[in-house]
């Protein structure tokens, strides 16, 4: 499970329409001939090429600065067209890129969750290849192991139609954080 959580499926969320409306955006003709190109290398190789692609080309802009309202998710063509985008869009057009570039649908995740460190909201793109959870951020052009990553508490995610709510094993359960 992501972030060493466990996924527990749910049937609807708050945010289904927003995903629903985005999930099969492809992306714009460079960036699809782009992630198309890739689809004779390594699983990391592709991933890692697709997430430095959108990093390089989108600029973070947050949604009530750009469209004036708290939250608002773009498909990937609209947020590679414009070169803006905050988080989610980000990762909406990655999942896009990842899916043409040849990773199977139900290897491809959004991960909504909580950056402990800026205490604030968050999306990232998870890939599953070679048996490992990569995420795609925005802060960085690394992959990064899920497992690894001990400052962003998954809440929600989304994958071949279905959705996901996070929780954690009691006996397993992170160390708590001290915010003072």
């Amino acid at each position: 499970d992501v972030f060493n959580s466990v996924a527990l499926p749910i049937g609807h969320t708050p945010l289904d329409r927003r995903w629903q409306a985005v999930e099969f955006s492809r992306p714009t003709a460079a960036a699809a001939s782009f992630a198309g190109g890739l689809r004779g290398e390594a699983g990391i190789a592709r991933a890692e090429a697709v997430n430095a692609y959108v990093n390089a080309r989108v600029r973070f802009v947050d949604d009530s600065v750009r469209w004036h309202v708290a939250d608002r998710w773009s498909p990937a063509a609209e947020t590679l067209a414009s070169g803006r985008g905050d988080c989610e869009d980000y990762a909406i057009a990655k999942l896009a890129m990842l899916r043409r570039a040849g990773f199977a649908e139900h290897d491809l995740y959004l991960v909504i969750l909580k950056d402990l460190v800026r205490r604030a909201d968050h999306a990232v793109a998870v890939v599953r290849t070679g048996g490992r959870f990569l995420v795609l951020d925005n802060g960085t052009d690394r992959l990064l192991d899920s497992s690894d990553i001990a400052d962003y508490r998954p809440v929600m995610s989304f994958t071949a139609g279905h959705a996901y709510l996070h929780g954690y094993r009691h006996d397993a359960l992170p160390a708590p954080v001290d915010y003072a």
